[in-house]
């Protein structure tokens, strides 16, 4: 949401249709004394698209009609939880080929199962593969812990997994990972 700038009421004096393509995200906004079009990216860029129908749009001129097509050639971002994955005890293989893929891991599984589930992933061939695990329950300490990640948000959680580790540079290491952990989720 832009919080500086024109108010939309002074753009719509001008004209009662604007068309802005400067944000992410497609919308249409009615007012009273005309319409916004925000006509978004025209393709995916990354996963806060997930469910977001990208494409572009054609302007009548004479009339001000427009017409939204959208993009159906363009790679998708996709979330896929394990606990969907096993409720419906299939893949949705057009949903993997050729896209970008996030698994989430949000339920206990053993290693040897996940790295199965990974492969028949990678075999449907995904653009990218992202593998999440979620905090919610223990996962993958083989020895007794007194570490309990639950309830944690992921950003704390980062921060308290690299505290653990036993490695130089700690405070750069959580800075760009927790960097890369905004840009790419």
């Amino acid at each position: 949401m832009c919080d500086y700038g024109f108010k939309s009421s002074d753009l719509l004096e001008k004209s009662r249709l604007i068309i802005s393509g400067h944000f992410h995200h497609r919308e249409e906004r009615e007012y009273s004394n005309g319409k916004i079009v925000y006509l978004g990216n025209p393709f995916q860029m990354n996963f806060g698209d997930v469910g977001d129908v990208k494409g572009y749009y054609i302007l009548d001129f004479d009339d001000l009609s427009y017409e939204f097509t959208p993009n159906t050639i363009s790679p998708l971002h996709h979330k896929v939880k394990l606990s969907d994955m096993l409720n419906d005890e299939s893949i949705d293989a057009q949903k993997i080929k050729g896209n970008f893929i996030k698994f989430f891991i949000d339920q206990q599984i053993t290693d040897d199962d996940i790295d199965i589930l990974i492969k028949t992933l990678f075999q449907l061939k995904p653009l990218s593969l992202n593998v999440d695990y979620s905090l919610a329950f223990k996962y993958g300490m083989e020895e007794e812990s007194n570490y309990d990640f639950s309830g944690f948000d992921i950003s704390t959680a980062i921060e308290e997994f690299i505290n653990l580790m036993e490695i130089d540079n700690k405070d750069e290491v959580t800075k760009y990972t927790l960097d890369l952990y905004k840009r790419y989720r």
